[in-house]
């Protein structure tokens, strides 16, 4: 299916497609499993902060994401054989993480699902969402820890990196 060219969404308007740049997930998104093609855009400025997953399935979904790196987020991830299959990575395929950003609460606050990224791998352009993942969270005058001490998850040997660059 190809989707370059324009493309009509509920929250951005009508956007150009580049189908070089199509994201697919094999599977959806957990909640969205009818959604397999997404784009990233992004505010037309230098170094944004916060960019749009929109679903070129349903013209109704957007997902606001963010790089964990703008966060203090570290990760250092496992990925099952079926991981690795369904985002078609070998073991040295770049790879990337966003964090879902959601509002909840009387207040409305804005949270980050730190321990549901979305990875990518940057040469196939295929995602997934990793349900239960463990993180390091670092602030400028604490660091909380995740139940898993930085030393007891990379002793997981059959971890994957996760890179950061600018999508």
């Amino acid at each position: 299916m190809a989707f370059s060219g324009h493309f009509q969404t509920t929250e951005l308007g009508t956007v150009e497609v580049d189908q070089q740049r199509v994201l697919t997930f094999p599977k959806g998104i957990p909640g969205f499993e009818h959604c397999h093609h997404w784009h990233l855009f992004h505010e037309e400025k230098n170094n944004p902060v916060v960019f749009w997953l929109q679903s070129l399935d349903d013209p109704e979904v957007m997902l606001n994401v963010i790089d964990p790196a703008v966060l203090d987020v570290g990760y250092r991830i496992s990925l099952t054989e079926t991981e690795r299959h369904e985002l078609d990575a070998r073991p040295d395929a770049p790879l990337a993480a966003l964090l879902i950003l959601s509002r909840s609460g009387p207040e409305q606050r804005i949270k980050a699902l730190t321990h549901a990224p979305i990875i990518i791998n940057l040469q196939t352009q295929r995602g997934l969402q990793k349900i239960g993942v463990q993180c390091h969270i670092l602030s400028s005058n604490t660091q909380i820890a995740s139940k898993a001490t930085p030393e007891a998850e990379l002793a997981h040997a059959e971890s994957a990196t996760i890179i950061y660059p600018n999508l």
